[in-house]
C-alpha cells in the first residue's frame, strides 16, 4: 500500500492517482492536503509515498535531488525532464491525465476586462512561453469565447471505461 499526497479531493494529483490504481491495481490511500506544498513537505519528509502534481511545483525538488520522477502523466516526455518516461512508456500503457490553468473571474466579468485579459490567437509568440516550457509544462492557447477543454477528460473517460 502506498499513501498518494495531493493538494486536495478532487485535484489533478488526487484523481491521477485513482486512474493510475484503477488502471494497475496497485494500493494506494488518497491522502488530501490543503495545497500542494504541504504535501510536498510529507513527500521529502517521508510521511507519505507517492504523489502526483505537476511539474512546475515539484519539479525544483526532483531536479535538487530530494523527490524522484518516476513518470510524467502527459502524452509525452516534459522539455524539462526528457529523461524521465512517461507512465505509459514506463509500464501503464494509455494512463494520460491534464490538467489546466487560467484567468478565472465572476460570471458577468465586463468584457472589455475580459478582452483585456485575454491573449490573442494571433499573437502565438506569448512572452511568457520560453519561460513557462523552461519549468516543464507544455503550453497552448485559447481564447474566453472557447477554452480550450483537453481535460474533458481522458481521465474521466478511462475511469467509466470509455476511451
Amino acid at each position: 500500500m502506498a499513501n498518494n499526497g495531493s493538494s486536495g479531493n478532487g485535484t489533478t494529483g488526487h484523481l491521477g492517482g485513482e486512474l493510475f490504481k484503477a488502471m494497475t491495481g496497485v494500493d494506494i490511500v488518497h491522502v488530501p492536503y490543503k495545497g500542494s506544498a504541504q504535501a510536498i513537505n510529507d513527500l521529502i519528509g517521508g510521511q507519505i509515498e507517492v504523489m502526483f502534481d505537476n511539474v512546475p511545483s515539484i519539479g525544483p525538488h526532483v531536479k535538487a535531488g530530494r523527490v524522484r520522477g518516476l513518470g510524467v502523466s502527459a502524452p509525452k516526455r516534459a522539455a524539462s525532464f526528457p529523461d524521465i518516461p512517461t507512465i505509459a512508456e514506463a509500464g501503464v500503457p494509455g494512463y494520460e491525465t491534464n490538467s489546466w490553468g487560467g484567468i478565472i473571474g465572476p460570471a458577468r466579468l465586463p468584457r472589455e476586462v475580459v478582452q483585456r485579459l485575454c491573449i490573442p490567437r494571433s499573437k502565438p509568440r506569448w512572452p511568457y512561453r520560453r519561460w513557462w516550457s523552461a519549468i516543464g509544462p507544455s503550453t497552448a492557447t485559447s481564447t474566453a469565447a472557447r477554452p480550450r477543454n483537453s481535460s474533458r477528460s481522458c481521465a474521466a473517460r478511462r475511469l467509466s471505461g470509455r476511451t
